[in-house]
């Protein structure tokens, strides 16, 4: 379900389509899918348990790493999807009521030297009602 909340603040995002459009994967990109385009995994998500009972909140981290077959692409790429993401109040998205989306780092992970293929990967902390 939060990676429906992610899908949906990225697809919707009018800076993220221009330049991916819809190619945002949940861990994996279908094969031969056209560059460039982006990825999310969930790293880890931990529920805030009450006292009172079931966890009311999530906190989780995420990753969305970009692919690119140009690093000037791979990094307008990276600064759009960290301002959707960044800029996203709390509300519901993909059905999931967002509280808060924090950015906590970002790295170029590698390079394919064979495909010339760039990639950024950022790391985000978010919370999530229950």
């Amino acid at each position: 379900m939060v990676g429906a909340a992610i899908y949906d603040i990225l697809s919707n995002d009018a800076g993220v389509g221009a330049l991916i459009s819809t190619r945002i994967y949940p861990d994996i990109a279908p094969q031969n899918v056209a560059y460039p385009f982006a990825i999310y995994t969930i790293d880890q998500a931990d529920p805030s348990d009450t006292k009172d009972g079931a966890a009311p909140i999530y906190l989780l981290s995420f990753v969305v790493q970009i692919y690119s077959e140009s690093y000037d692409m791979t990094n307008a790429i990276a600064n759009a999807i960290r301002s959707a993401l960044g800029a996203k109040t709390a509300g519901t998205y993909g059905g999931l009521s967002l509280q808060s989306i924090r950015f906590a780092g970002q790295q170029s992970t590698s390079m394919n030297v064979d495909r010339h293929i760039y990639i950024i990967e950022q790391t985000y902390n978010a919370r999530f009602n229950g």
